[in-house]
């Protein structure tokens, strides 16, 4: 399991480092190896997300949970897109990946699911979303996540922590 106090640390610098940085490099504390720290080129500028463009997002990536479409897993994130889960070793880097990781758990659907969620904070690229999920054969899960968009609302990267409850 994460700390809390390494979960607070990367939602800090997730969502407070300045746009010419490389976010990438200082999001994920160095206790959390297992994260890509590279990136094709630095940002220059931040795009700034709004409220509706992240709840759009979420709306799509529940739907994309209840399809388990391609199409729907695919069109949420960019070619290049990673996707980190902790405290499991899921580490999807690509579009291809991120999809074929995401169908390969549609049985954790089993049974029945629901999920809720809110908006935590956005800093001009970046969420910070909490959330409840509940499913019937596997339990409860606390999850935070922070999801960094392009200029076109898609994510870049998303972070995930896990917790059962």
């Amino acid at each position: 399991m994460i700390p809390a106090a390494a979960i607070g640390e990367a939602v800090h610098y997730a969502l407070t480092q300045p746009a010419e940085v490389d976010v990438n490099e200082f999001a994920i504390p160095p206790h959390c190896p297992r994260v890509s720290r590279t990136r094709p080129s630095m940002r220059k500028a931040a795009a700034m997300v709004t409220e509706d463009q992240v709840r759009t997002w979420v709306e799509r990536y529940v739907r994309a949970w209840t399809t388990n479409s391609k199409k729907d897993i695919a069109a949420l994130f960019t070619p290049r897109a990673e996707y980190h889960e902790w405290p499991y070793e899921t580490d999807w880097i690509g579009r291809d990946a991120i999809v074929e990781g995401w169908q390969g758990r549609a049985s954790w659907q089993e049974g029945g699911w629901a999920f809720d969620w809110s908006i935590l904070t956005i800093n001009g690229d970046t969420a910070a979303i909490e959330g409840t999920g509940r499913y019937k054969e596997l339990g409860t899960f606390a999850n935070l996540w922070t999801v960094t968009f392009d200029k076109n609302g898609t994510c870049t990267m998303f972070r995930m922590w896990n917790n059962e409850l």
